[in-house]
């Protein structure tokens, strides 16, 4: 009887392990493939004015995926309607938050820029952290000059 149970949780475990391959519901991106990401980003941000390149990886109905890169500065953003939950990859920054947009213009709806943010607190921001920004707060990522950031990040509706 001892055998045959042994032989039963075999069966089970070999069948839970075919289903866990196949994983419905399941989206992985390896670490190559993020690393080959953020490796065209980087090339991407250092050719462009802002700084910033960024991809979409994945869209659910309550929050989305992306991988951004910045090689410098960026402006103040305020989303009203989403919260940041940011991964840092590779990282050496400062993030400003709270605090006023200074010439704050909408640029979508429930999104505001700015060039800069006066007042707030700051936080640095290094590789491994991770860094939950709450709907509605200013936030602005800032970098030494020659620093970089990537990162990954979830955007979860909240409103």
């Amino acid at each position: 009887m001892r055998g045959g149970m042994i032989f039963l949780i075999v069966v089970v475990a070999m069948a839970t392990g075919a289903k866990a391959q196949e994983a419905p519901g399941l989206n992985r991106l390896s670490a190559e493939q993020i690393a080959a990401q953020v490796k065209t980003l980087t090339e991407t941000a250092q050719k462009s004015p802002a700084g910033i390149a960024n991809v979409t990886l994945e869209k659910y109905p309550r929050h989305y995926s992306m991988l951004v890169v910045r090689v410098k500065t960026g402006e103040v953003e305020i989303h009203v309607n989403d919260d940041d939950v940011i991964t840092a990859l590779d990282c050496d920054a400062t993030e400003m938050t709270g605090g006023t947009v200074v010439d704050p213009k909408t640029t979508a709806p429930g999104e505001t820029r700015g060039p800069r943010l006066e007042g707030g607190s700051s936080t640095p921001v290094r590789k491994g952290d991770v860094v939950h920004i709450a709907a509605g707060t200013p936030h602005w990522m800032v970098l030494a000059p020659g620093k970089s950031c990537s990162y990954y990040i979830e955007k979860v509706v909240v409103r």
